[in-house]
């Protein structure tokens, strides 16, 4: 990110643009054959009560797996749950809330002697969201 011309090191002045809604970070969540993907309806059907009260737990839900008593509530409460809270919960997609950077001088670090940390400034970005306005 640096480069140095005659006189000292310059900073790269290149903005690098990215996307900040529905960033899709699906490549790097669940893989295709990942074992800690939610189960499908079918497999909830065939889920032993025990198992299905441990699967709401996992998910944070243990206060539906504590107050569903028969197996036909806990599987259609597991099936509401998997199908329409779970999928927001686990979402691939995110929107970019706030942005953090560090600036430095090109030359504090290099002569090892200074801490980069220790130098120069911070800026946070942060989204109001009822205007979203940065």
């Amino acid at each position: 990110r640096f480069k140095k011309n005659e006189f000292s090191y310059e900073k790269n002045p290149t903005i690098v643009a990215f996307p900040v809604k529905n960033l899709d970070l699906s490549q790097y969540v669940f893989s295709d054959n990942d074992n800690n993907r939610p189960p499908t309806e079918e497999q909830i059907r065939n889920m032993s009560a025990k198992e299905m009260k441990k699967m709401l737990i996992k998910y944070g839900r243990s206060d539906l797996a504590e107050h569903t008593y028969t197996k036909k509530d806990l599987v259609d409460v597991c099936i509401d749950f998997i199908s329409k809270s779970l999928p927001d919960m686990l979402a691939n997609k995110y929107d970019l809330i706030a942005n953090i950077t560090h600036n430095t001088p090109a030359e504090v670090g290099r002569e090892g002697k200074r801490n980069p940390l220790e130098e120069g400034s911070y800026r946070c970005h942060i989204q109001h969201k009822a205007s979203r306005q940065w």
